[in-house]
């Protein structure tokens, strides 16, 4: 069983009965294989510019409303790239 997400997604199997990876439908008992898919991780990436050049040092934060810092990134100062 497998999963197509976008590029910059990473997901995993979060709940099945049977090994998904080693899948041998002969010795499945049930009916149907049903597995429960969490996305582990995001990527996120783009460009920043201040006018027409990158900003020095700009650092910021990515969160939710709920839990405003999760993680932080910073923009690279070559050309404006952050990852």
């Amino acid at each position: 069983m497998g999963v197509d997400p976008p590029s910059s997604w990473s997901v995993m199997a979060h709940k099945a009965l049977y090994d998904l990876d080693n899948l041998h439908l002969a010795s499945v008992t049930h009916d149907a294989v049903v597995a429960t898919y969490a996305i582990t991780s995001i990527l996120l990436e783009g460009h920043c510019y201040d006018g027409n050049q990158p900003p020095q040092g700009l650092q910021f934060d990515l969160g939710t409303a709920f839990v405003p810092h999760v993680t932080d990134s910073l923009v690279m100062n070559n050309l404006g790239y952050f990852q």
